[in-house]
């Protein structure tokens, strides 16, 4: 069996996508409902009040919200 320190390749990836300029986004409201403390949260992603609020916004902006 393998170990996989899953924080590690978070890590690595919360870089790579930094180094090409996304920003990563997380509902407030989400994590309250699943009461998950914000300060659990990595410093670099961005916590947002609401994504009912924030999506709309950038889609008006040219971004698509792809629900898989």
């Amino acid at each position: 069996m393998i170990h996989v320190d899953i924080s590690v390749i978070l890590e690595r990836a919360n870089v790579v996508l930094k180094k090409a300029g996304v920003k990563l986004y997380v509902c407030g409201q989400a994590l309250a409902d699943d009461q998950f403390r914000p300060e659990w949260i990595n410093p670099e992603i961005v916590l947002s009040l609401s994504a009912l609020v924030d999506v709309p916004a950038f889609q008006l902006k040219g971004y698509a919200y792809l629900s898989f």
